[in-house]
């Protein structure tokens, strides 16, 4: 059976920008975002530059169809930091041993939240950062705020009481985030019930994987979402994901069929 879609690092500027244009649609039109590039109908930034763009495509159309960027350690001197210290102090995580890479900017075009384009994204950037030799992966999980908070809150809750949040390495949000004003879910529910349930599929896909949330959520006020800061260590990642992403890491580096 033929693959649906395909992985690829972007290498050509006309990629980056059909990236930026999925970004606009997701992030601007269909969250409501302010975006300063909004005129150009593109979501761009300082940091594009100097990130590396990570593509899937559908094999059927060609069309890009869910993109992400990294930024990695070795060029944040030329970025000028990391993104995520826009929104967070990092305190110790800038000084965890090892290699490290900021993800960011993930989106899915609406047609393609079937599981295999965000499976196909994902595989390729795991192969991406095993291949390279990081040992930790760290960005921003979003989730919505027109609730005014209640699901932000009631996730973070839960994970804190299950021990999923580091609080060690004395992460703060920029913004914290403003508390609702009545609770609308239990946050003593098991996140394996109705909390796991509206996760956003970014933060389950990053719990799944191993990894923690570090401290509170920022309160992005131009995405209007609840910005947690989550971190993965090579080390943790749960077993049942090796053997897949080391089958990733092992296929040529810029392409990945699924």
């Amino acid at each position: 059976m033929a693959s649906r879609y395909k992985f690829e690092i972007a290498t050509q500027a006309f990629v980056i920008t059909e990236c930026q244009r999925l970004r606009y649609q997701v992030f601007a039109l269909e969250m409501g975002a302010s975006l300063e590039s909004a005129a150009e109908q593109i979501d761009s930034d300082s940091y594009d530059p100097f990130c590396r763009h990570l593509t899937v495509s559908d094999t059927v159309t060609g069309d890009i169809v869910a993109c992400t960027r990294v930024l990695s350690d070795e060029d944040v001197p030329q970025a000028g930091g990391f993104y995520t210290q826009s929104e967070f102090k990092l305190g110790r995580l800038r000084s965890l041993h090892g290699k490290k890479l900021e993800v960011g900017r993930t989106c899915v075009h609406p047609d393609h939240r079937n599981g295999g384009a965000i499976t196909c994204l994902w595989l390729g950037l795991a192969g991406f950062m095993l291949s390279r030799g990081y040992e930790y992966l760290f960005g921003c999980a979003s989730v919505d705020m027109s609730d005014g908070g209640h699901q932000a809150h009631a996730i973070y809750q839960n994970a804190l009481e299950r021990g999923l949040v580091n609080l060690d390495l004395g992460v703060h949000p920029r913004s914290p985030l403003p508390k609702p004003d009545q609770p609308t879910v239990d946050a003593s529910i098991e996140l394996s019930d109705s909390v796991r349930e509206i996760l956003p599929p970014l933060l389950k896909a990053y719990l799944n994987l191993g990894a923690e949330i570090c401290g509170k959520p920022c309160w992005d006020k131009k995405f209007n979402v609840a910005d947690m800061l989550v971190l993965v260590n090579r080390a943790n990642i749960a077993p049942r994901y090796v053997r897949r992403f080391f089958k990733a890491a092992q296929t040529p580096e810029t392409t990945y069929r699924v």
